[in-house]
């Protein structure tokens, strides 16, 4: 009976729906986390249902309708006082800036904000496909190496499968053939997986990046 646990059950349903591949599911949910958010008011239930109407928007391909609901997401964020608001502000912005084609206007932020946090391991996987996106291939190759030489060491959490896509799609742009045996021998165990770092960003299925990959 608990209205903000509720809204939190919902936003959570949403990401399982995603893992289920049930986009009807994921609707559902988000609307009924939209009627509780709209009746109890609260900042951080809005900032979590916002960030879930950007993610739609995104699903949908409507970049330019995701990056105006990701700058309200921001607000709401603020507001709320989430410290994380601002980070997940930053990711939602390179999936919009890639869907636009305008991926090379942030690229040397991330550079400076991965070179400054070098432990942030989805910041390094990250980097290595926004250089190939822009065509900056021989750069996304030479740090590609210099993961492989580190057995593409990564934390074991919620942004492994998106580190690894976003390798295997390096590996692949690159033509890094020995980095891409690595990575398909250990990602293709989760094949069927969807690459959802939350609830908020669905970034595809696995398969994906693994085919480029293995091919």
């Amino acid at each position: 009976g608990d209205p903000v646990l509720r809204t939190r059950a919902q936003f959570h349903r949403v990401w399982e729906c995603v893992q289920r591949y049930d986009l009807a599911g994921a609707t559902a949910a988000t609307a009924e986390m939209e009627a509780i958010v709209e009746r109890i008011g609260l900042p951080h239930p809005r900032w979590q249902h916002a960030m879930l109407v950007t993610s739609f928007l995104l699903l949908a391909g409507d970049a330019d309708a995701a990056e105006a609901a990701n700058e309200h997401a921001l607000q709401l964020g603020t507001v709320a006082g989430i410290a994380d608001a601002y980070g997940i502000y930053g990711g939602v912005l390179v999936n919009v800036r890639r869907h636009q084609g305008r991926l090379d206007e942030l690229l040397d932020f991330f550079l400076d904000v991965a070179r400054d946090n070098p432990s942030i391991a989805a910041l390094r996987a990250a980097i290595a496909t926004m250089l190939c996106d822009v065509g900056r291939v021989d750069e996304a190759r030479e740090r590609l190496a210099a993961e492989a030489a580190n057995d593409f060491d990564f934390p074991n959490e919620s942004s492994w499968t998106t580190g690894m896509s976003e390798f295997l799609d390096a590996a692949a742009t690159t033509r890094s053939h020995d980095a891409a045996r690595t990575l398909v021998d250990s990602v293709a165990p989760y094949a069927d997986q969807v690459v959802a770092p939350s609830a908020v960003l669905v970034l595809g299925a696995l398969a994906r990046p693994l085919a480029r990959a293995a091919t």
